[in-house]
């Protein structure tokens, strides 16, 4: 190996060796959320909407382990086997949160999780399509709804007195002719799901006798 290459191989690695260096002395803060994960509760019991979800952890880390920290998903797991219907309240400085060991945790929002358990049900809800604008006065206009019935699962206290879906709007405005679609059914909250979460609506546009 000649003196020339090997000096230009000693320059890389010195190089390299410093920007190395620099990316873990050099450190930043960054604000990244953790997304509360319960686990270990029956299937008959669900969290209700105001529980907590998100954490904010203010991190203060190394530059090249903050740029990769950014891009990954982060949870904090909670146990709660055992729990029944209740509201927990978990102190966030009783938790594990996992992190890159060079990072140091300077400050996490909110201090306390708060988890509120409720029964989980399923009941059958009729469907009833929102139907916006207005067709010619000599039109008339039939509609119907393909399932009539879906089924919703979710809190309780979410679906408790309620007994229908409605659907996206559909705007017949200045329609002349019969036509179909499939809608989606609006949703109440993130915590009661539809089966199926679509209907097939069939407007039919006749003109009066």
């Amino acid at each position: 190996m000649s003196r020339d290459t090997f000096l230009k191989i000693i320059s890389i690695i010195f190089a390299s060796s410093i920007t190395i260096f620099s990316s873990l002395t050099f450190k930043r803060e960054i604000s990244t959320k953790y997304r509360v994960k319960v686990e270990s509760i029956s299937e008959n019991i669900i969290l209700s909407p105001d529980s907590t979800r998100y954490v904010e952890v203010n991190l203060e880390c190394p530059h090249l382990i903050s740029e990769n920290l950014l891009k990954s998903p982060k949870e904090i797991k909670i146990n709660l086997k055992g729990e029944r219907y209740s509201s927990v309240q978990i102190d966030v400085d009783e938790i594990k949160i996992d992190k890159p060991a060079l990072c140091k945790i300077k400050e996490i929002n909110p201090k306390t999780i708060y988890l509120n358990l409720e029964r989980k049900i399923s009941k059958e809800l009729e469907v009833i399509p929102d139907i916006v604008g207005r067709v010619d006065d000599k039109y008339s206009v039939s509609v119907t709804v393909v399932p009539k019935y879906v089924k919703a699962v979710g809190p309780e206290n979410e679906l408790k007195g309620k007994n229908k879906a409605y659907t996206e709007m559909i705007d017949i405005q200045g329609k002349t002719q019969d036509f179909s679609l499939e809608v989606p059914l609006y949703k109440i909250n993130n915590s009661v799901d539809f089966f199926p979460q679509t209907v097939t609506v069939f407007i039919k546009i006749r003109e009066k006798e």
